[in-house]
């Protein structure tokens, strides 16, 4: 044991440091308002939910099959006492190809469920609200200038004076 840590090692102090640090990280667990990751407020976030779920289950899914075929393998295959060593191989060609074959077929229906859910997310709204603020968005190299064409009112970052004015420095 390192010297100067002995006078931690008491019982207490370990309740002690447990209970705080739970306390502490519980202290992020609250909440004044409701908040939820399964209840999306509109169209858009509905349509990535619909898009996240599936993808989550399947993930889960793969997870535990996976996990459940490494204990199998390491208690089916492990070297006991008294008999015969393990036998040691490289490789199985099935396998290799069944895996990657499943693995290939996944991304891609992962990749055509994104697509899609890119292709509604981009598209634009037929019936936009009455209260809808029209933003136009303009993309210069390296900053974005955001006109908000109901009031006429233009972002630009680091502009806090109109164009024409010239600065007054005092020393």
């Amino acid at each position: 044991m390192l010297m100067g840590a002995t006078h931690f090692a008491t019982p207490a102090r370990r309740w002690a440091a447990l209970i705080s640090l739970t306390l502490l990280g519980l202290v992020g667990c609250d909440s004044r308002s409701p908040q939820s990751w399964v209840n999306p407020q509109g169209p858009y976030a509905a349509t990535i939910y619909d898009l996240f779920l599936p993808i989550l289950i399947a993930a889960v899914v793969v997870f535990v099959v996976v996990q459940g075929l490494i204990v199998y393998s390491v208690f089916k295959y492990r070297e006991r006492p008294g008999g015969p060593p393990a036998q040691q191989f490289h490789g199985n060609l099935t396998v290799e190809l069944t895996s990657t074959v499943i693995t290939a077929l996944v991304f891609i229906v992962v990749l055509a469920m994104t697509v899609n859910t890119q292709r509604v997310l981009s598209a634009p709204l037929e019936n936009p609200p009455a209260d809808a603020i029209h933003v136009k968005a303009i993309g210069h190299q390296w900053w974005w200038e955001f006109e908000y064409q109901d009031s006429g009112f233009v972002t630009v970052p680091g502009r806090s004076r109109p164009s024409q004015a010239e600065p007054t420095i005092s020393g």
